[in-house]
C-alpha cells in the first residue's frame, strides 16, 4: 500500500515507509507502488539500510575508514581520508571491483592499449570489463588516470548491481536535470531510484572521494545484505512477553509479521510479530510462558526483502527474567495527563502505583492503565490540571511486570509545558475496509462522520480500538483507531484518497490540551485481495484440541465443515466443538472423547475470508498423529492368595509401560501403621505389557487393603507419572463389571466394562421384558481407556425401540465372557439400557396445519434445550418461531404465507437437534413437492 498525505510530515513507519506531502490543487504525488519485481525488493534493501546508516549517523569518514578496513579504499601517507580529492577511473575499477566481489584474475592480460598487464589496477579493469560494468573510451583506451566522473561512477554502480541481481534498467528512464549527459540519464535515474547515489545539481563533474565514499559504502553493505544467506543470528527472551529475533539480512514485511510463520512448543500462543525499524529484527509478543522454562521456536516461510525464503528452522529458547523492571521516560500528553515508558511490557497497573507531587501538596491520580496496543506503556489520568511552567515530583512504584516482578522505583522532577502543537495522524495499514490510523498523541472526539473516502458521503460504517473491531472508538480517547467501512462504500483498488477531518459539525478531533486535529487527505495504493485463504499450521495440542492457523482472518469459522476421518476413510463418531479466536485467524477445535495413540485425517472445507470477496479456501486434508503424551497411571492392583504357593500380586496398569514396571526398585508397599518396604518378590510381564505379576516372597506382608506404591515407571512412549510417585489400594481379583448399557442403533447394544476381556461370548447375553425377549447372533469387542467395550447385534426378531424402556439386558456367568485371569465378568439382571440412538424422521414426516404453520415429526421426543430457529430454513428463510409440541413434534412458525400446491424446502442443519437423551439428529434436506394445507381440508 502507498500513502501520500496533505501535510508536510514524514511519517517513518516501519510497516508502510510512509510518504507525505503537501498536495495541491492540480498536483500529483508520485511515489513508488510495492511491487513484485526483484528490483523493488532490491530497492527495499535500501531503504532499510539507509535508515541504519541513518540512525547511527555515520560521518563520510566514519564510512571511509570502515571500507579502508576491508581493503576497498586505500588511505594516503599521512593517515588520512583527504575526501576532498578526486579519484582517478582505474581507482574506481578497483573499488568496483572490491565492492561487487568479483572474480579477480592476478595474471589478467589488459585489453587497453593505454593499461599495462603489469600494472597495479589491471586486474581490476579487467575483471569489470569481464561482466560489462566498465568500458574504455571506444578507442581501444582506457584513461586509466583521468578523474572519473559522477555519472561515470553512477553508471558503474547501476551496471553492476543489475548484474548482481539479473535486472534489466529502464532505457527511457530519465532524470528532471540538464546537467546530466544524454548517455548516462537512464543510469543516473537507476543509481537514485535504487538510493545508491545521493542528488546532486551537476553529475557531469569529477567525483571527489566524499561521493565515491558515500555511494560505494551503501552499495557494499546492500550486496553483503543480498548476498548473505538468510539466517536466523540469535533469538532471546528476558521477558515473559517477547521474543527477540535477529536475522542475518533485511525481512520482507508481510511474511516477517505473519503470526503462522512462528510456534511455540507446549502451545504457547504467538500473538503478534512486529518487525523493527532496523528491517532485521522481530520482536513477537507471546502469550502465557513460564520463567526460567525452554521452548521451542520453529520458523516457516519468512523471507528477506531480496526474496531468499528461511524454512524449517528450529531452535530450543529459553525464557529468563531476572531483572526488575524499570521506567525509561515520562511525557506529558496533557494538562491532566501522562504516559510512563517502561523497559519491558508490564501486566498490571493501577493509580496506587503512582504520585504526582507539587512541593508538599499531592495530586489525586484518577487512574493508571497499560496501553492496550503498546504494554510498555502506561497511560495515568490525573483529577486536577497541571500548571504551565511548574515543577512536579513523580514516582513510579510496584508496577508489574509478566514475571510478577514490580518496577524499579522510580522518582523524577519534570517540569510542566503547554502543548500547542496540533495532533498528526499517520496511517499504518489499509485494506479495503479497514484503515488502521495512529496519531501521534492521544486525541478524542471521534466519531465515524470524521472520515471519509473518495467521496465526503462515503463515510466510515464504524471506528474501534482493537483490530478485531470489536470496541467501539466513538468518545473515547485513544491514539490508535480502527476505521471500517461498509461493503457498498470499500475502497476501490488503487490510488484512494482517505480524508480525517478535525471538524465535523460541534465533534472536533482534539488532544488533551484542545488543539484541534487538521483536515488531512491521503493518498492510499489498496490492494484487491483476490487471493483465497489457506492453512498455515495444524498443531495437535493435546488428545482432545487441535489448533488449526489460517493465512488471514475467517469470517465464519464456526461455520465451516469440520470433519474427523480415521485410518479406513470413515468419519469418527466424534463431536468437535469449534472456538474461534479473537482475531479470526485460527480456530481451536475440541472433540469430546481423547484420540491418543490414533491417526486420523482432518477435512475442513466451506470457509471464507473476511474481505471484501469473501475468497473461499480449497478444500484442506491433511493427517493428524495423536501421540500419547500422557501416563495414566494404575487402573487396580489384585491379589490372589495362593495356600500351597506363594502369592502373586498382580499390578494392571491402564496403557503398555516400559521393563520399569519390572524392576523392584521402583516399588514399595505398606500395610497399615507399618513402616514401608521393598519387595522381595520375583517381578515379570504377564499376558501383555500392562500387568505386571509379582511372585511374593514370604517375607512380603502384602494383605487386601495394602498400599502398593510405585515411582519411575514409563509407559511406552517415555511418559512418566505427573508425580514423584503414585500409590494404589490392594483389592482381591475381580471380574470385569459393567458400567453402562447403551442402546447405539435398533439392533446394536454396546456393554462398557471396566477390565480388559479376553473372550466374550453373546450367547451369556439375554433380553427381558419379565421373560426373555430376544437374543443375539454377533458381538464386537474395542479395547478402549475403560477397558473393553463390546457390541452386541440383536437377532432380526429383537429390535429395540427406544420407546419400550421395560426392557432390560442380562449377563450370566458361564465362564465363556472372562478376563485375562479367567475371571468371569460380573453377572447382573434387568440393567437399564440408555437411550444411544439418533433421532431419526418418520415416514412422511412433514404436514402444514395452516398457511404459516409446518410440524415435523421425529421417531422420539425432541430436546427443547437443543432448538434454535436457526437450525432450520423455510424455501431459504429462517422461521420466525420453533417450538416441540407432544413431544416428537417441532412446529416451525413462517411469516411468508405457504401456497396451496406449491413445493415447500425444509433444511435441518447436521448435529444440531437432540432428543431428550441427548443424541444428535443427522440432518436432512426435505422437499414436499406440493404443500397440502390441512386447514383447507376441514369441512365446510
Amino acid at each position: 500500500m502507498r500513502i501520500t498525505s496533505s501535510h508536510d510530515l514524514v511519517s517513518h513507519d516501519s510497516k508502510l515507509n510512509n510518504q507525505t506531502k503537501k498536495q495541491h490543487p492540480g498536483g500529483d504525488i508520485k511515489v513508488m507502488k510495492k511491487s513484485l519485481s526483484l528490483l523493488v525488493a532490491i530497492a527495499m534493501v535500501f531503504s532499510m539500510f539507509a535508515s541504519v546508516v541513518s540512525a547511527e549517523e555515520m560521518t563520510t569518514e566514519d564510512k571511509f575508514y570502515d571500507l579502508k578496513e576491508k581493503g576497498i579504499f586505500d588511505g594516503y601517507l599521512d593517515g588520512l581520508p583527504h575526501l576532498e580529492d578526486n579519484m582517478t577511473r582505474e581507482q574506481a575499477a578497483k573499488i568496483i571491483a572490491l565492492v561487487f566481489g568479483l572474480d579477480i584474475d592476478e595474471s589478467a592480460e589488459s585489453t587497453f592499449s593505454d593499461v599495462a598487464s603489469d600494472r597495479w589496477s589491471t586486474k581490476y579493469i579487467e575483471a569489470s570489463v569481464e561482466v560489462g560494468i566498465i568500458e574504455g573510451m571506444g578507442d581501444g583506451t582506457f584513461a586509466p588516470k583521468a578523474n572519473v566522473t559522477i555519472e561515470e561512477f553512477a553508471k558503474m554502480l547501476a551496471v553492476g548491481y543489475a548484474d548482481l541481481t539479473n535486472v534489466e534498467l529502464d532505457e527511457e528512464a530519465t532524470v528532471d536535470n540538464e546537467n546530466v549527459s544524454e548517455w548516462a540519464q537512464h543510469y543516473i535515474a537507476a543509481a537514485l531510484d535504487l538510493g545508491l547515489i545521493a542528488e546532486y545539481e551537476d553529475y557531469t563533474i569529477d567525483a571527489d572521494r566524499t561521493f565515491l565514499v558515500d555511494s560505494a559504502y551503501t552499495t557494499y553493505a546492500n550486496v553483503v545484505e543480498i548476498t548473505t544467506e538468510l539466517n536466523v543470528v540469535s533469538v532471546s527472551a528476558d521477558n515473559l512477553r517477547e521474543m527477540v529475533i535477529k536475522y542475518s539480512i533485511a525481512l520482507d514485511e508481510e511474511t516477517a509479521e505473519d503470526t503462522s510463520n512462528y510456534d511455540l512448543s507446549d502451545s504457547a500462543d504467538v500473538l503478534k510479530a512486529v518487525l523493527q525499524e532496523d528491517g532485521k529484527t522481530v520482536v513477537l509478543t507471546v502469550g502465557d510462558v513460564e520463567n526460567q522454562t525452554t521452548y521451542t521456536l520453529e520458523i516457516d516461510d519468512v523471507m528477506s526483502a531480496s526474496g531468499k525464503t528461511l524454512v524449517n528452522y528450529s531452535t530450543d529458547i529459553k525464557v529468563f527474567d531476572a531483572d526488575l523492571p524499570v521506567v525509561e521516560k515520562i511525557e506529558f500528553t496533557g494538562p491532566k495527563s501522562f504516559v510512563v515508558t517502561f523497559n519491558e511490557p508490564m501486566q498490571s497497573a493501577e493509580k496506587g502505583n503512582v504520585t504526582v507531587k507539587e512541593g508538599s501538596r499531592s495530586l489525586a491520580v484518577k487512574s493508571a492503565v497499560i496501553d492496550a496496543n503498546n504494554e510498555r506503556e502506561v497511560n495515568v489520568e490525573l483529577h486536577s490540571k497541571l500548571e504551565d511552567a511548574t515543577d512536579y515530583e513523580i514516582t513510579i512504584s510496584n508496577v508489574k511486570d509478566y514475571a510478577g516482578y514490580v518496577n524499579v522505583s522510580y522518582k523524577e522532577v519534570f517540569t510542566y509545558e503547554k502543548n500547542t502543537t496540533p495532533p498528526t495522524a499517520s496511517i499504518v495499514d489499509a485494506d479495503q475496509q479497514v484503515i488502521e490510523v495512529k496519531f501521534d498523541k492521544p486525541v478524542s472526539g471521534l466519531t465515524v462522520d470524521h472520515f471519509f473516502h473518495t467521496y465526503t458521503s462515503w463515510e466510515a460504517a464504524g471506528i474501534f480500538t482493537d483490530s478485531a473491531l470489536t470496541k467501539d472508538a466513538t468518545g473515547e480517547k485513544v491514539t490508535t483507531v480502527f476505521v471500517q467501512f461498509d461493503e457498498d462504500h470499500a475502497l476501490p483498488s488503487g490510488d484512494v484518497e482517505f480524508t480525517i477531518l478535525g471538524k465535523h459539525g460541534d465533534d472536533e478531533i482534539t488532544d488533551n490540551w484542545g488543539n484541534v486535529f487538521e483536515e488531512t487527505t491521503y493518498v492510499l495504493n489498496v490492494v484487491a485481495d483476490r487471493e483465497a485463504p489457506t492453512v498455515t499450521d495444524v498443531e495437535v495440542v493435546s488428545g482432545t484440541e487441535i489448533k488449526v492457523t489460517f493465512s488471514e482472518a475467517i469470517a465464519n469459522l464456526e461455520d465451516g465443515t469440520y470433519t474427523l476421518l480415521d485410518e479406513d476413510g470413515e468419519e469418527l463418531d466424534v463431536k468437535i466443538t469449534v472456538t474461534p479466536a479473537t482475531d479470526k485467524e485460527s480456530v481451536t477445535l475440541t472433540v469430546d472423547k481423547s484420540l491418543e495413540g490414533e491417526t486420523v485425517t482432518l477435512e475442513i472445507s466451506d470457509l471464507v475470508d473476511n474481505t471484501l470477496y469473501e475468497n473461499e479456501m480449497e478444500k484442506y486434508s491433511e493427517e493428524l498423529t495423536f501421540s500419547d503424551s500422557t501416563f495414566s497411571g494404575i487402573n487396580r492392583v489384585e491379589l490372589v492368595e495362593r495356600e500351597s504357593e506363594n502369592d502373586l500380586l498382580y499390578v494392571i496398569y491402564n496403557e503398555e509401560v516400559t521393563d520399569s514396571a519390572i524392576d523392584a526398585d521402583n516399588y514399595r508397599y505398606q500395610t497399615g501403621e507399618d513402616e514401608i518396604k521393598k519387595f522381595k518378590g520375583e517381578f515379570d510381564f504377564f499376558y501383555n505389557e500392562k500387568t505386571v505379576r509379582i511372585e511374593l516372597h514370604e517375607d512380603d506382608n502384602v494383605k487386601i487393603g495394602s498400599d502398593v506404591i510405585v515411582s519411575k515407571i514409563e509407559d511406552v512412549n517415555g511418559n512418566s507419572l505427573d508425580e514423584f510417585q503414585a500409590s494404589k489400594e490392594v483389592s482381591k481379583q475381580l471380574g470385569a463389571n459393567a458400567t453402562e448399557v447403551k442402546a447405539i442403533s435398533k439392533s446394536e447394544i454396546a456393554v462398557q466394562f471396566d477390565q480388559e476381556l479376553t473372550e466374550v461370548d453373546e450367547a451369556d447375553f439375554t433380553l427381558t421384558n419379565g421373560e426373555v425377549t430376544g437374543t443375539f447372533s454377533g458381538v464386537e469387542i474395542e479395547y478402549n481407556e475403560e477397558g473393553t467395550l463390546v457390541t452386541l447385534t440383536l437377532d432380526d426378531a429383537s429390535q429395540l425401540t427406544v420407546t419400550n424402556p421395560e426392557i432390560t439386558l442380562n449377563l450370566e456367568e458361564t465362564g465363556s465372557t472372562v478376563n485375562a485371569f479367567g475371571k468371569d465378568a460380573v453377572e447382573f439382571n434387568g440393567m437399564e439400557i440408555k437411550d444411544g440412538i439418533a433421532p431419526e424422521l418418520v415416514e412422511n414426516a412433514v404436514t402444514v396445519p395452516d398457511k404459516n404453520t409446518i410440524k415435523i415429526e421425529f421417531t422420539e421426543d425432541m430436546n427443547t434445550t437443543e432448538l434454535y430457529k436457526g437450525f432450520f430454513e423455510v424455501n431459504g428463510d429462517a422461521p420466525s418461531q420453533v417450538s416441540i409440541v407432544d413431544g416428537n413434534f417441532i412446529q416451525l412458525t413462517v411469516t411468508e404465507d405457504l401456497v396451496e400446491g406449491e413445493e415447500l424446502e425444509i433444511t435441518i442443519e447436521e448435529e444440531k437437534l437432540a432428543d431428550i437423551s441427548n443424541n444428535f439428529f443427522a440432518g436432512e434436506d426435505l422437499t414436499v413437492d406440493a404443500i397440502d394445507l390441512l386447514d383447507n381440508n376441514t369441512p365446510q
